[in-house]
C-alpha cells in the first residue's frame, strides 16, 4: 500500500462499503461515517452549494473536532493530528459563517429526530461516538468549534 491519493480513495471506498454492508438500514455504526457531516451540510446550505460537499464536510469535522477538543472529549494531540490532516489534503479548515446560521441550516439535517440531533464526535483519531443533543445546544456545538 502506497500513499498515493488513488490508493488511498480506494483504501476509504473499501472501508465505506464493509460498513455500509455490515449496516444497510443506516442504524447503527454506519451513522459514524456522517462525521462532520451535520456541519458539513449547514455550511453547503448557508453558502447555496458554492462550498462543494467535500470542502465543506472537511470544515464540519475539524469544527467538531475542535469542539470536543475544547470540551475534553479529544485530546489537544488528537484534534492537531485532524488539523494537519486535513490541511495536509489541501483542504478548508474554517468558514465564515456565524454559529447561529449554521444551527438554523442543520434544523433539516436527517440525523434530526424531533428536538433531538446526533452528532458523531470523534473521541480519538480513529474512534469516534454517537451522542443526542438537543437542537437547542447546537449553537453552543458550534460556537465551541470555531477558532
Amino acid at each position: 500500500f502506497d500513499n498515493s491519493i488513488e490508493q488511498i480513495i480506494v483504501r476509504c471506498v473499501e472501508i465505506k462499503a464493509t460498513v455500509v454492508a455490515l449496516d444497510e438500514r443506516d442504524t447503527g455504526w454506519r451513522r459514524s461515517l456522517n462525521l462532520g457531516h451535520t456541519i458539513g451540510h449547514a455550511i453547503e446550505k448557508c453558502s447555496q452549494l458554492s462550498i462543494t460537499h467535500g470542502h465543506a464536510v472537511a470544515i464540519g469535522l475539524v469544527m467538531i473536532s475542535r469542539a470536543c477538543k475544547n470540551r475534553d472529549i479529544l485530546s489537544e494531540a488528537d484534534f492537531n493530528q485532524i488539523l494537519l490532516a486535513v490541511k495536509n489534503c489541501g483542504l478548508p479548515t474554517s468558514c465564515d459563517y456565524i454559529p447561529e446560521q449554521l444551527a438554523k441550516a442543520a434544523l433539516g439535517d436527517k440525523k434530526r429526530k424531533g428536538k433531538l440531533l446526533t452528532l458523531v464526535l470523534p473521541t480519538k483519531v480513529g474512534e469516534c461516538k454517537l451522542q443526542d443533543i438537543q437542537i437547542d445546544e447546537f449553537v453552543q456545538w458550534i460556537s465551541s468549534g470555531i477558532n
